[in-house]
């Protein structure tokens, strides 16, 4: 199941096949994708559906809105090439109609992707994965999970601070100056006490970890095949 993929390869295999999507011409890969990612979403035990619908609603009306930008303001220029459109659909397809559905459904694949690695992976799984598999030093590793877990609190001190503006009578502007400066001024401060924190509690390269993230065969192959489905599925569409 994509829960337990190793996040690390998990995250490279998604963002390779983001990296194809964007030069890979072709509709078909997109939503070949994009049934990937739902057919993820609908096996993992993680997803929280009502979740997934609020992100995936905005990004629906973005793809639905380049697909009629797309054909709208499609140039007019032949695009069978350009799409590995095979002779039968050049035919029978409109070109603007093609255009949009490529430039619509390649939005869509990658909100999929991006909702695939948010809802199925936990953070501290990540964090854990790009120490021991990416190499990466503990402690910019958990100083990015520390910034994660602090967010939060930064929202929840800008609106105390626009508060305390209110209260002294400033008013006017939604987008106030001195409740933004005064909160960076606490983030600085807490990032002080949060590395004192780290360095007095021994987080190092030598410290070890309670969560150990093992590679198996699984990881490796969804790491390595979903880009691969990408090329193959595109190549197929182009000689065949």
């Amino acid at each position: 199941m994509i829960d337990y993929v190793n996040p690390f390869y998990k995250m490279s295999g998604i963002l390779s096949t983001a990296l194809l999507l964007a030069v890979v011409p072709g509709y078909h890969v997109n939503i070949f994708i994009a049934g990937i990612a739902l057919f993820c979403l609908l096996g993992s035990q993680r997803t929280n559906f009502i979740t997934a619908i609020k992100f995936l609603m905005p990004a629906l009306l973005v793809a639905l809105s380049f697909f009629f930008a797309g054909m709208k303001f499609y140039s007019g220029e032949e695009i069978s090439a350009q799409t590995n459109l095979t002779i039968s659909e050049a035919s029978v397809l409109p070109p603007s109609f093609v255009n949009g559905l490529m430039l619509s459904t390649r939005i869509l694949a990658y909100a999929m992707l991006g909702l695939v690695f948010g809802l199925t992976t936990k953070n501290n799984e990540l964090i854990a994965s790009a120490i021991q598999q990416a190499r990466m030093k503990p402690e910019m590793a958990y100083g990015i999970l520390a910034a994660v877990h602090l967010l939060p609190t930064v929202r929840e001190e800008y609106r105390r601070s626009k508060l305390a503006y209110r209260v002294r009578g400033v008013r006017g502007r939604a987008f106030l100056s001195g409740p933004i400066f005064c909160m960076l001024i606490r983030t600085v401060r807490w990032s002080e006490f949060l590395a004192m924190a780290m360095e007095a509690r021994g987080f190092s390269n030598q410290r070890t970890s309670y969560l150990e993230m093992k590679v198996r065969m699984s990881d490796i192959v969804f790491g390595l095949g979903l880009p691969a489905s990408v090329v193959t599925l595109a190549l197929l569409n182009r000689f065949l």
